[in-house]
Parts: C-alpha cells; sequence; structure tokens
C-alpha cells in the first residue's frame, strides 16, 4: 500500500492487544503469542524508521496487568529483560533514543539497571524516540503529574519559611495562578509523560478492540483511533501503512469547524 506522505503524523501510540487470543487460535501458549508479539515490536519500529516518525508509543506492560497469572507475568518480566538486551545494538544503530515510561520501580531490580543502562546509552541518539510504556497508566500519568507539582510547590514554599512575607506573597502568588484554568492546564501538561513530543496524533489498537484501556488518557485528548482487526502478533509494515493511510485521509478539526 502506497503510504500519503502528505499527512503522515509525527507521533504514533500502539496499544499491543491480541497476542494471547492469537496464541489460543493456534492451540499455542500465551507465552508462545508473548514472543511472537516481541517479533512485531521489532518489526514495528524498524518501519517506524522507515516512516521518518518523530515518536512511537508502545503500550507494553500495564498497571492493570499485574493482574494476570503470576507465570504469565514472570514470563513478560524475562521476555522485557531478553529484549532490552537483544536490541540495543539495534537501536543504537538506527539512531533510536529509548524512553520508558510508567512506574518502573515497580519492576525487578536486573530490569531496571537495564533500563537505565539504556536510556544512558542511546541518550544522544536524534532519530526516532521510542516510549516504551511499562507500569504505565493514564491515571498514574495524572496523579504523578499531580504529586511533582504540589512536590514542587512544597519545596519552593519551604524556601521562605523564615520570611513570613515572602512566603504569604508566595503563597497568594500561586492561589492566583492556580486559579486560573490555563496556567492549570499548561503546568499539568509540562509533568505528564512525553511532553517534551510531539502531541500524539494518532492511537492504533489492533484485535478489533474499540477502547482506550487506560493509555494516554489526558495526552489522547485530539487523537485519531485507528481500530484494526489483526491480533498484534500478526502487525507489520504492511499493516502498519494501511493504518497510516486511514489516518492521512481524517481532517483534523481539533474542535473547530
Amino acid at each position: 500500500m502506497q503510504v500519503n506522505t502528505d499527512n503522515l503524523p509525527k507521533h504514533v501510540a500502539i496499544i499491543m492487544d491480541g497476542s494471547r487470543r492469537w496464541a489460543k487460535e493456534r492451540n499455542k501458549s500465551r507465552h508462545s503469542g508473548h514472543n511472537a508479539g516481541a517479533i512485531a515490536v521489532r518489526k514495528t519500529i524498524e518501519h517506524a524508521v522507515k516512516l521518518g516518525l518523530t515518536s512511537l508509543s508502545l503500550y507494553a506492560f500495564s498497571k492493570e496487568n499485574w493482574k494476570r497469572p503470576q507465570e504469565e507475568i514472570d514470563h513478560l518480566m524475562k521476555l522485557f529483560l531478553r529484549v532490552l538486551k537483544g536490541n540495543e545494538k539495534f537501536l543504537l544503530k538506527n539512531n533510536i533514543k529509548l524512553n520508558p515510561i510508567g512506574d518502573v520501580k515497580e519492576f525487578s531490580h536486573d530490569l531496571q539497571l537495564k533500563l537505565d543502562s539504556m536510556v544512558k546509552a542511546t541518550s544522544k541518539c536524534t532519530g526516532l524516540t521510542l516510549n516504551i510504556a511499562l507500569n504505565y497508566s493514564g491515571r498514574w500519568d495524572i496523579i504523578n503529574s499531580t504529586q511533582n507539582i504540589v512536590n514542587k510547590l512544597l519545596d519552593d514554599l519551604t524556601k521562605s519559611l523564615d520570611n513570613k512575607k515572602e512566603l504569604l506573597d508566595k503563597i497568594t502568588q500561586y492561589r492566583s495562578d492556580f486559579n486560573q484554568e490555563e496556567f492549570l492546564q499548561k503546568i499539568i501538561e509540562e509533568n505528564l509523560t512525553v511532553s517534551d513530543q510531539p502531541p500524539i496524533d494518532l492511537i492504533i489498537r489492533t484485535s478489533n478492540e474499540q477502547r482506550i484501556s487506560n493509555f494516554f488518557l489526558w495526552q489522547a485528548a485530539y487523537s485519531e483511533f485507528v481500530f484494526l482487526e489483526e491480533y498484534w502478533p500478526d502487525f507489520n509494515g504492511q499493516v502498519f501503512d494501511r493504518a497510516i493511510e486511514i489516518y492521512s485521509k481524517r481532517v483534523r478539526r481539533f474542535g473547530g469547524v
């Protein structure tokens, strides 16, 4: 399929759904489905580079995924670590910057160390930014943003505890600022994940499910959605192009006429 390059998105996010159902329909184990899904991830990243995208965000593990069977979670953790180790050279060769988003401190020490080392190794890459959502949820993102704002506010006020007038002046200023919707929206957005990247133009979800599943709740306010029938392990460059083609034919009004 020929992609319309006149209206390409800069930032694409993907809800990678259907690996377990893909495996079930083939009488294979869930592990096999996730392993096949990991191969699709590599193909997707390669195609995103080929398309010249600025950012690609992949929903790899949600806060809710901890509810799955422990055996499946253990396999996913080992798979994440194996995929990271096996793709460091690939990221560097293709000038890809890795950016994990989510509450990663809940992962194993080994996984956290590997994420940290790959973030540092790819920090100077200037091509595609690859956001991997790990232990992520849109609600967590907004809560985390709010916590960051409050902590910065309290730290600033603490510096003025010995100067009553200065403290009162800061409290008055903050009260005025936070009563302004435009200011509040700006400061929340600045503390959300991927705030330093282009807005999310397109969100793709595979496996014919049509819901957002707690993914980028704030950032998706004006994103376009494309829902595909293919299970995630069957996602490839051709399917990616089809989603891009659907997106390119839409007229985005952002609430206007």
